[in-house]
């Protein structure tokens, strides 16, 4: 896995280990490809999905009487394209034919969560979090993709003062079946805002553990993988903003499972700094918003907008029956 990237110059090459790969099997590549390789993957991810919900599409075509020619009207239903029945009285209500291929649309590329922990009783602090993330939505997420209204669809923001808040916002965020969630995304994003110590993460009296972050993350985001459609989360990434972020075991990371820390054994320290309007930022989570999730959301938007023309609008008629859901996609 990438280690520590962001303090490497574009042209330097580094060691990258896949999970798939024999641990003595390395391969040298830049931070460029690499960011290529995982969108690449990604891609492929959201293929394999629509696949599947082509499949129980199938399912339903067969049931409603399509018979051999089930597969095709499926790869028609799941482009976006229209499909009637010539029947009078229709046997079968044809909305219900595209249950899947909404909830194939209601897949988000990112959902967010953010966890904010200021100093308890500490109204400037909270105020400087709150601009801190709304920085970050800004910069990753910029405003000729995302208006504030899609950014609502796929940002969470909780604030925390103990490890039990940890615990049960990292827990929602993977398992709630509504809104915005893991499960509904392909690359799954939780970033961390406040205090650092060589201790952990600081909330209110306590200091969390990195490791014992990581590792309740990683648990619960292959819980979620049990859950239809077995692919998502596709990528789940932690960013931690906060000083002393190196200090967590790097063996956690594999090619699904990625820690972002800005600090190193030499250089332990964050800092926020005023910008142009006067509110704060994250010098070095600007910095990566910027230069690298930037990059990946520009080609995930100009990827998905290839793939919009024959997009079928049913928000009028006949609802399909959400029965044979896997889970209920989030509101869009």
């Amino acid at each position: 896995m990438l280690l520590d990237s962001t303090e490497r110059s574009q042209q330097e090459e580094f060691d990258v280990y896949f999970q798939s790969a024999p641990p003595e099997e390395t391969h040298a590549v830049s931070g460029d490809h690499y960011k290529l390789c995982e969108f690449e993957a990604i891609n492929t991810a959201r293929e394999m999905i629509k696949q599947d919900f082509a499949g129980l599409t199938i399912r339903l075509l067969i049931e409603a009487g399509f018979g051999e020619d089930s597969e095709n009207v499926a790869e028609q239903v799941m482009n976006g394209e229209t499909v009637q029945a010539n029947a009078a009285p229709c046997p079968f209500h044809m909305s219900n034919i595209y249950t899947y291929y909404r909830s194939f649309k209601g897949i988000r590329s990112y959902q967010c969560l953010l966890i904010s922990a200021p100093g308890i009783g500490d109204n400037d602090e909270r105020k400087r979090r709150e601009e801190e993330m709304e920085n970050f939505c800004c910069q990753a997420f910029p405003a000729k993709h995302f208006d504030r209204a899609r950014r609502q669809e796929m940002i969470l923001r909780r604030e925390v003062s103990n490890s039990k808040d940890v615990e049960n916002f990292v827990g929602d965020f993977f398992c709630r079946q509504e809104g915005v969630r893991a499960k509904n995304a392909i690359h799954a994003i939780i970033v961390f805002f406040g205090h650092g110590s060589p201790k952990g993460f600081v909330v209110g009296k306590e200091h969390i553990d990195l490791n014992k972050i990581t590792l309740l993350v990683k648990e619960k985001s292959k819980r979620a993988l049990l859950e239809p459609p077995g692919q998502l989360p596709v990528k789940v990434e932690i960013i931690f903003t906060q000083c002393y972020a190196h200090l967590h075991n790097e063996a956690v990371m594999n090619d699904r499972f990625r820690v972002t820390a800005f600090t190193t054994h030499e250089r332990w320290v964050t800092y926020s700094i005023l910008d142009e309007d006067g509110k704060f930022a994250i010098k070095e989570l600007t910095k990566y918003a910027t230069e690298s999730l930037q990059k990946e959301v520009d080609e995930m938007v100009k990827w998905q907008s290839s793939d919009q023309a024959g997009f079928v609008d049913l928000s009028t008629g006949d609802k399909p029956t959400n029965e044979n859901l896997p889970n209920k996609p989030a509101d869009k």
